[in-house]
């Protein structure tokens, strides 16, 4: 049974399930219940209901990484290569990862034909994440920090205007791989001295300011 977090203050439901728990226990039988938190962090259960389930194996089942996500993805009948593709923009959920493997084993029986890349963003795309490139993210962030793409890579000095553009190439190096360099040239083009001062600008404000850190973190969480 999934979701046992659902019963929070269902009394009378909840002692329907502890009861039936019991039961198929003194059967022999083995009782498999999912929730989204250890037995003892669960809210809304008294400590009888919090005991028992307590009493059996409790394991913490981490969200699928993105090798486990392509190797469910692979187990559906798609290639090593587009496998990979649709892990890196599948959110780190197992129910959806597996209704997404559920959904191309569906089409490969149905039309007889294996699911590319092309076929797997038009029989997805209402689930796939969108590339995160660097360009995306910079576009992204502006529409976060409420500034236009236009004036980001101009070369207007207005006071908040610089303080987005250092935000975001902050956001960039914590984010990517790309060097200092090539973050400039995302950034309006900016040359390698600029983006090392901007950068450091950013880590002095950091340390003053936990809202920006926060606001910072953030972003940098949204881009990987």
């Amino acid at each position: 049974m999934d979701d046992v977090q659902m019963l929070a203050g269902q009394r009378a439901t909840c002692e329907e399930l502890l009861q039936l728990v019991v039961d198929l226990r003194n059967a022999g039988k083995n009782v498999v219940l999912t929730a989204n938190a250890a037995p003892s962090n669960l809210t809304g259960f008294d400590h009888r209901a919090k005991s028992l389930l307590a009493s059996g194996l409790v394991a913490d089942v981490v969200a699928p990484n993105a090798n486990a996500r392509r190797v469910i993805l692979m187990r559906a009948g798609v290639s090593s290569d587009v496998a990979t593709e649709l892990a890196s923009r599948t959110a780190a959920d197992g129910h959806l990862v597996h209704g997404i493997a559920t959904k191309i084993k569906a089409y490969t029986e149905l039309m007889g034909a294996a699911v590319d890349m092309t076929v797997a963003s038009r029989l997805l795309a209402d689930t796939l994440q969108r590339a995160k490139t660097p360009i995306a993210m910079v576009r992204n962030m502006c529409e976060k920090l409420g500034v236009s793409y236009d004036a980001i890579c101009g070369r207007g000095r207005a006071r908040a205007l610089v303080m987005a553009r250092q935000t975001m190439m902050a956001v960039l190096k914590g984010a990517t791989k790309l060097s200092l360099s090539e973050i400039g040239q995302y950034v309006g083009g900016r040359d390698h001295a600029t983006v090392v001062y901007a950068i450091a600008q950013v880590e002095k404000q950091k340390q003053g300011d936990l809202v920006l850190a926060a606001q910072i973190n953030q972003l940098i969480a949204e881009c990987k």
